[in-house]
């Protein structure tokens, strides 16, 4: 047995070694994931962050007690949920403690709800249609100044089409420098109006390092699916303004949305994005599983299936238009941005909110006002455990909101399986990359 990965410094603090009995019935814990290897198998703790490497079957019994002293091997009877639950609330008093209390650095700004696109499966369908004033933008800028506690901020631009709020974008980075406030940001925009000259004002002035930018098919099906206002072959302006941010300098992630019967369509979009820009530094490629483009739009990702998503991911890996994301060792005690005390999203009328997707249903305050609703705050770190999460070996790292709009009663069986597969790609590559720096 060799021991790739110990445990994380703060799961060593807070679990600890488990104790062998020398007579107790043992069984493998369920938060071990396993991964075959050309050296034997992989075993990853979710709830550790260890990374062990058994090179043959007879280690199982050979190294029982360390096993055990490791918790792979757990007590029969041995509440792992109870457990789970406990770590991660002392893990987050922790983290808690580390954070300057009221300072907050990461910003998502909704400069416009209005969009130049009318996608079917928008859920901000309905939503009232306001733009983000200078007057607001300068408000908004002072009050990031005033909460950051000196610290460099970091923005998401968001929208609507964030790029039609372009007069906001600049208020915000010029006031902000003037302040001496340090700042990066991200974007995620439909690129329509992501051209040449605004990807060079966007690196010098908004100091943007990425932006997501979302394709629901080809030429056909993405501009009868965008349906943009101005009209016209979209597709293609589109391709080439990802082109001329990424030569500026921009990261680029290209969004596939996935619905119950585009794949074919994405799988030979991926050929050509690959033909265009396959090997090129600053582009990557993800899908993202979506609602169905002919109906209503609603999001109904227990139609998709599991098989060809996986299988879309790894072609678009395969042609090296995917980049891997390292594996993550280290717990974290936030499931998104809406449960972070260091995260806000700032309206175009100046209200606070807590999540980008339900800005309108749940304010917590304005720019304007030190008043806040810290009801509202606090509920969005209140977690929901359902039934299945105790035999689930992601319950460490899987995060359920009960404020969030995506959780439903149950967990589907295919998200278990894509994040599963996901998980189990990542412990390869890590060790992949582990040998090559040894070699």
């Amino acid at each position: 047995m060799k021991i790739l990965d110990p445990q994380t410094e703060t799961a060593a603090a807070v679990c600890g070694a488990q104790t062998p009995t020398e007579n107790g019935s043992y069984r493998l814990t369920t938060l071990c994931v396993q991964t075959p290897c050309e050296e034997g198998t992989l075993l990853f703790h979710t709830l550790t962050g260890e990374l062990l490497l058994l090179e043959n079957p007879g280690e199982w019994s050979e190294f029982r007690s360390d096993l055990i002293r490791r918790r792979f091997l757990v007590p029969e009877g041995f509440d792992e949920a109870a457990f789970v639950r406990k770590t991660l609330e002392v893990v987050s008093l922790l983290h808690g403690g580390k954070r300057p209390r009221g300072v907050k650095n990461s910003f998502t700004v909704f400069t416009t709800t209005d969009c130049n696109a009318r996608c079917p499966y928008c859920y901000e369908a309905g939503a009232r249609r306001i733009s983000m004033s200078r007057e607001t933008a300068l408000a908004a800028a002072d009050y990031i100044a005033r909460v950051c506690g000196g610290t460099a901020v970091s923005l998401r631009w968001f929208g609507g089409e964030p790029l039609l709020g372009r007069e906001a974008i600049d208020t915000i980075c010029s006031r902000l420098a003037e302040r001496g406030v340090a700042y990066t940001s991200k974007m995620i925009t439909n690129g329509y109006y992501l051209d040449a000259g605004t990807a060079q004002k966007a690196v010098s002035l908004w100091k943007l390092t990425d932006a997501q930018v979302t394709l629901d098919g080809r030429a056909d099906t993405y501009n009868r699916v965008k349906a943009y206002k101005e009209g016209g072959d979209a597709y293609f302006r589109v391709l080439g303004n990802i082109e001329s941010a990424r030569a500026a300098g921009i990261a680029v992630h290209v969004r596939l949305n996935v619905s119950r019967d585009n794949l074919p369509e994405l799988n030979a979009l991926s050929d050509e994005l690959a033909a265009r820009f396959a090997g090129r530094a600053g582009l990557s490629v993800y899908p993202s599983l979506i609602g169905d483009f002919a109906g209503s739009g609603r999001f109904e990702a227990e139609n998709s299936d599991a098989e060809g998503f996986l299988a879309l991911r790894k072609k678009l890996k395969d042609l090296g238009l995917a980049e891997g994301k390292p594996l993550r060792r280290e717990l974290t005690v936030n499931a998104c941005k809406a449960s972070s005390d260091s995260c806000e999203v700032i309206l175009p009328d100046g209200g606070l909110s807590k999540c980008d997707h339900e800005v309108w249903k749940d304010r917590s305050g304005s720019v304007y006002s030190e008043e806040r609703d810290e009801a509202r705050i606090a509920a969005w770190k209140e977690r929901v455990w359902l039934p299945e999460c105790g035999a689930c070996p992601l319950m460490p790292r899987c995060f359920l909101l009960k404020k969030c709009a995506l959780v439903n009663d149950h967990c589907p069986k295919h998200i278990q399986t894509i994040r599963l597969t996901a998980l189990r790609e990542q412990i390869s590559d890590h060790y992949e990359r582990r040998k090559e720096k040894t070699e």
